[in-house]
Order: structure tokens, then sequence, then C-alpha cells
């Protein structure tokens, strides 16, 4: 499902109607600024000319330098209308396509195209389309000069007018017609593009495997492949669109002789004035700016629903959120508050979920209960599901089939602040580790939780304590610190149910059970971990044992020991490392 372009221009113009309409009065005041000085001109050369009072000559050089004086505002107008308008929509449409990114779609759902692309789409494609309501100003303003220009030239004379002005438009249709050609190269330039941005992240960020994996000769030899397509495309484009030029050229060359042929003829003869000449060669330009406005004016709006497309392509499900209206001092109507007011948690219950990734992987047919106050442990062989079925209880997933409970009140799905999950590789910006933990949250307990995230220690040694900057991703943190960042982060939320992707799997044994005192002891202490840990296992209330996408069996570590094969051979291997 897409928007119609008409419907997405006028939403877009109801975003920010004042700096449009600044921006239209502006721009067709500049456009309809030639047509008035050749008109102008037209009455001084022939003023110059013919028998003419010397009061009405410097009237007619007032009104020019007043024409002129009231264009440098028109401009300045216009380029506050345009910068304004174009800054506002730009604004609105990366808001509301990050807005639904975030909050609409479930956390472990990947965006349907590369961050990359994503990020090409949100500067480029937002661009193309704040830019086409522009063209609507630019459509009506040439339009109304042209209309003024050719009836001012019809008054001189109408049969070179006509002369002149039918081989210009006929050119202006070959024009329109080579337009289509140059668009197909235009789009294909815009895909290229995308391939390309994305290959050249893929290298950079995986630049350490194509070395250890000898692949990099492959890779660059394909981004050289990519980049080669992009020129013979981006060549191909540019002659057409240079074709298009040149033939509008050549046309007002040609007409422009014959005007200077016939009509110098004519002011020798004395039946029309030197300014008379002037405006039949100057309203040419005007008139010939017509057919290549519209012609673009409509290539512009193929474009604009191609790029429609492709934004709406990360909300299929809710197109119209792309273009709900907000002002920068209100919240975004489409942001969820921050707290979903859930009771106090009893108990957490899934009945029959499913959550599939195209036919085979994923989980099917969970059913399980976690208790306020108790430790779940999952856990099973790689491959098995057990991230899908973390990511279902800690509502980055949303699931296809089944229900989930909250106190037995059906839900959809739970996520923060009531739940907070933590991943196994955690996401860390480059900015200081303090600002890595709190992300906007209370900073009143901040040292309580390094302390019991046994961080004081490591940041001690750090050269600006909790002022360092981590770096990208946490570069310069080792792997058990960023695990440990992530869960302080966790813990400053004091969320309802606390869910762990093997965060304690970089740490040593006694920070390990330092880390899992302190965890019992946060919050209502309910706890869904995914791990294969033993001292982890030992102290779960429950251990759900999940094989080929479905659980198959719950219980405590003593009890599947006992009845499950599978969790015997887990066991072995988590007790006997290699």
């Amino acid at each position: 499902m897409s928007i119609p372009t008409p419907q997405f221009t006028a939403r877009m113009i109801g975003m920010s109607p004042g700096s449009f309409g600044v921006y239209a009065l502006g721009r067709i005041v500049n456009i309809l600024f030639p047509v008035t000085i050749i008109l102008i001109e037209q009455r001084i050369f022939n003023a110059l000319t013919l028998p003419t009072h010397t009061w009405v000559v410097w009237g007619i050089l007032s009104s020019y330098i007043g024409v002129i004086l009231l264009r440098m505002g028109a401009l300045m107008v216009e380029a506050w209308g345009d910068v304004t308008f174009r800054y506002r929509i730009n604004g609105v449409l990366q808001h509301n396509t990050l807005a639904h990114a975030l909050y609409h779609r479930a956390g472990a759902e990947p965006l349907p195209v590369s961050a990359l692309e994503a990020i090409n789409r949100l500067r480029d494609d937002v661009d193309e389309v704040a830019d086409f309501p522009l063209w609507l100003p630019e459509v009506v303003g040439t339009t109304l000069a042209a209309g003024i220009a050719f009836a001012a030239m019809v008054a001189i004379d109408g049969r070179l007018t006509l002369l002149c002005g039918i081989p210009l438009l006929l050119l202006g249709v070959v024009a329109y017609l080579i337009w289509p050609y140059y668009l197909r190269y235009r789009y294909a330039a815009g895909a290229l593009e995308d391939q390309y941005t994305s290959v050249l992240g893929s290298i950079i960020a995986g630049a350490q495997t194509l070395i250890l994996r000898n692949s990099a000769p492959a890779a660059l030899l394909r981004l050289s492949h990519i980049s080669q397509q992009r020129q013979h495309v981006g060549v191909r484009g540019v002659i057409l669109q240079q074709a298009q030029e040149a033939l509008v050229g050549i046309g007002v060359a040609g007409c422009s002789v014959a005007v200077y042929w016939y009509g110098g003829a004519a002011v020798m003869r004395g039946t029309i004035g030197v300014g008379d000449l002037l405006l039949l060669t100057s309203g040419l330009s005007v008139i010939v700016w017509l057919p290549n406005v519209i012609a673009t004016f409509l290539g512009d709006y193929a474009q604009q629903t191609v790029s429609i497309n492709r934004l709406v392509a990360f909300m299929p499900e809710a197109p119209h959120n792309l273009i709900r209206t907000w002002r920068w001092w209100q919240h975004s109507p489409q942001t969820p508050p921050v707290s979903i007011a859930v009771p106090p948690l009893q108990r957490l219950r899934l009945q029959q979920v499913s959550y599939r990734y195209g036919d085979t992987t994923g989980i099917h047919g969970a059913t399980l209960t976690i208790a306020r106050g108790t430790l779940t442990v999952i856990t099973g062989k790689v491959g098995s599901g057990k991230s899908t079925l973390l990511n279902l209880v800690s509502g980055l997933l949303a699931p296809q089939t089944g229900q989930m409970f909250w106190n037995e009140e059906p839900i959809q799905r739970v996520g923060a602040p009531d739940i907070i999950a933590t991943t196994q590789i955690p996401f860390l910006v480059s900015d200081t580790l303090a600002h890595n933990i709190l992300l906007g949250a209370d900073p009143r307990h901040l040292d309580a939780v390094i302390r019991d995230c046994a961080l004081d220690l490591d940041i001690a040694q750090l050269p600006d304590g909790k002022a360092t900057v981590v770096g990208p991703r946490g570069v310069r943190l080792s792997g058990g610190q960023r695990q440990r960042v992530a869960l302080a982060r966790a813990l400053l939320r004091n969320a309802q149910i606390l869910v762990l992707d093997d965060i304690s799997s970089a740490v040593d044994v006694t920070t390990e059970a330092q880390l899992w005192q302190t965890l019992r002891r946060y919050g209502s202490g309910t706890i869904v971990a995914s791990s294969h840990r033993p001292t982890l296992m030992q102290q779960a209330d429950q251990i759900v044992l999940v094989d080929a996408g479905g659980v198959v069996a719950l219980g405590r570590l003593d009890e599947l020991l006992a009845t499950q094969p599978l969790m015997q051979e887990i066991w072995h291997e988590a007790t006997h490392p290699a």
C-alpha cells in the first residue's frame, strides 16, 4: 500500500503552510520579474526612439529601479521560504520514519533495507519529496510569465510570434519525449547508489573478516563493478539531459535569427520600435521555458512516486504514519507514551505462541509461565529457537499466532519499561561510559548500579573514569565490560521483568557470581535468561528446554537431568568444555 502523490504533496504543504506560502509568493514574483523588465525596457527604448515627454522617460526609469528593488526583497523572501519549508519537511518525514521503526516495529524485526540503504533513503528520497511541492509555484509562475510574454508579442506581430512559437513548442514536445529515457537512467542510478553504499559499508564493517578469509579481492572487485555501472548510467543520463537542453537552445537561437531578420526590417520601416524588437527576442526565452518546466515537472512527478514508495517501504502496514503532522514543540502523535500502564506482575504466560522466519526457523507452539520473583533460564542447542523465544518474552517480537497473558489479562506485546532486555552483544554509542549507562535515565542511582555490576574497579582504571568516551560500539571496552555496562543500564530502569541474553558469557566466575546475587535483589527479582552456564542453571527456579523450534520440557535442573537426554548432553558440554 502506498500514498497517492497528490495526497502526499498536499499533506506536506499542510505541514508548513506558512513557509510554503511565503516561498510561493516570492518565487512567482521572481519568475514574473523578467517579463516585467522586458515590458519596461520595451517602453524605455521606444521612448528613446520616438517623440516622448522627458517626464515620461524618467517615470519609466523610476519604475525600472522600483522593480529591481522589489526583486531584491522577493529573492530574500523566496530564499527564506525555500530553506524553511525544506528543513521542516525533512525533519517531519525523517522523524516519522524513525519513530515508526522505533515504536511500531518490534525491536527484533529487521528493517526492510540495510542501515546504509536506509540512510540513503532518509537523505536522498526525503530531499526529493520535500523538493517536489516547490515545483508548483514554478509551474504557476512560468505559465503566467509565458502567457504575458506571448500576449505582448502577439500584440506587436502575431504572424512572427506564431512563426517562432510553433517550432519552440514542437521542440518542447521532443524534449518531453526524451525525458522518460533520462528518468530511466536516473532510477537506475538511484538503485546502483543503494548497492554501492551497501557493499561499501559491508566492506568497512567486515574488513577483518574479509582479510582473514582472503575475500578482500572479491569484495573490491564487486565494488569496482558497481562503480563502473554507476559511471555508464551516469554518462548516459547526462548525455540525454544535455541533448534536451541543446534542442531548446537551438530552437531559441533559430527563432532569434528569424526575429532579428524580420523584426530588424520592420524597425527600419518604422512599423515597430526598437523596444518592440527587444521584447520579441527576449520574450522567446520566456515562452520556451514553459514546455521545459512542464516536462521537468512531469518527470519529477514520476520520481516523486518512486521516492514515496521507497519511504513507505519502511512502514507498509501503516503508510500514513509517514505524513503525520506534528510541531517541534509538541510530542509526535505516533510516539507512544513513555510508560505502558500495566499492573504489578504476578505472572506472565505464553500460550501456544509462535513466530517463524520464513517457513522453518523460529519458535512454534511455545507454552510457559513466568512467575514473579523467579529465575527462568532458557537453554538449548544453537539454532533451536531459544533467542526467538527470548525476544517474544521481552517484547522485541510480537507473536504471529498464540496469545500472551499478563496476570491472566491478554496482551499483544509488552515492552519497556515493564520489561527490559539486554543482548549478548550490547548496543553502545560513541559517548561517555556514564551516558551509555544513563541514556536519559535518572542519574541519582548511577554510582550504585556501577558498584553492583562490578564496574567500579574497571572505571577506576579508565583515563577519564565515567567520563571516558567508549568509542563506536564501545570498542575501547572489553567484551565483559560492555556486557556489564548494558546490565547497569537495564538495572537503572528497575523493570518488572529483566530479560538477559547470555549476559555473563564474557566475565569470570567470581564476577558472574556477584552479578547474579545482585540481579536477584533488583526490582521484582523476575529474570528470564538465555544461557547454558552451569552456575546459572543450578540457581534457576525453572529451565525451559528448547529444541527444533519448540519447548520440549520445563522444570528444575535435577528434574530435567533425570528425564531429558538433551538436557544431559547440554549439561555435559557446559561442565566439560573442550
